[in-house]
C-alpha cells in the first residue's frame, strides 16, 4: 500500500514540475514575442517618421515672437530646408540639393539662427547654427538634418542662446552621410 501511495505522490510531483516547466516556457515565449513585437513596431515607427514623404509634409514653424528673423534669412532657410534626402544606415543621410542651392555654393551668405555649441568654451569657433531654438532642434526630434548648418569661424563667436547672425561661404556636402549637409566656412559675426 505504501508503495502505491509513494508512486501516486511521485507522479503528482512529476506532473506539478512538468506543469511548472510548461508554464515557465510559455511565459518566456510570450515575453520574447512581446519584446520582438515592440521592437518591430518601434523600428517601423522610426522608419515611417524618417521617410522623406513624412519629413517634408511638416510646415516650417515660425520662431517665437521674442526673436525676429529677417526676410532674407527666412528665404535662405526655406531654400536650405527644401532639400530632400535619403536615410543611409542608422544615422546617415544623403541630400539632393536643388539647382538654386547649388548656385549659392562658394558664395558668401548671411544667415540668422540659433547657436548649438560643440564645446563648453565661451568662445565658439566651430558650432552648429539652426533655424530652430534648442528645444525643437533636429537632435531633439522636432526637425530634420536640413535645418542645421555647420559653422567654421575665423575667430570665436560669443556663446549665445539668442538669435545670432553669421556670414560665411556656403559649402555643400553631397556625399558624406555622417556630416551635416551644409557648412559656412570662414564665418564671422554679422
Amino acid at each position: 500500500m505504501i508503495n502505491m501511495k509513494q508512486k501516486q505522490q511521485h507522479t503528482r510531483q512529476r506532473n506539478s514540475w512538468l506543469a511548472l516547466i510548461l508554464f515557465a516556457s510559455t511565459l518566456g515565449i510570450l515575453i520574447l514575442g512581446l519584446y520582438f513585437l515592440v521592437s518591430y513596431f518601434q523600428e517601423a515607427q522610426k522608419r515611417e517618421l524618417l521617410s522623406p514623404k513624412n519629413l517634408k509634409t511638416k510646415p516650417i514653424p515660425q520662431i517665437g515672437t521674442q526673436t525676429t528673423i529677417s526676410p532674407q534669412s527666412k528665404k535662405l532657410w526655406k531654400l536650405l530646408m527644401a532639400t530632400n534626402y535619403q536615410k543611409i544606415g542608422e544615422d546617415g543621410f544623403i541630400p539632393q540639393f536643388s539647382d538654386s542651392l547649388k548656385q549659392l555654393e562658394g558664395r558668401t551668405i548671411r544667415l540668422q539662427g540659433f547657436m548649438y555649441p560643440l564645446s563648453e568654451s565661451s568662445e565658439q569657433e566651430h558650432f552648429m547654427l539652426s533655424y530652430y531654438p534648442v528645444q525643437s532642434c533636429f537632435f531633439c526630434g522636432m526637425a530634420g538634418p536640413e535645418s542645421v548648418i555647420e559653422v567654421n569661424a575665423k575667430e570665436g563667436f560669443n556663446q549665445s542662446n539668442q538669435l545670432i547672425a553669421v556670414e560665411g561661404k556656403l559649402k555643400l556636402n553631397p556625399e558624406d552621410p555622417h556630416k551635416l549637409f551644409y557648412s559656412l566656412e570662414q564665418a564671422q559675426p554679422d
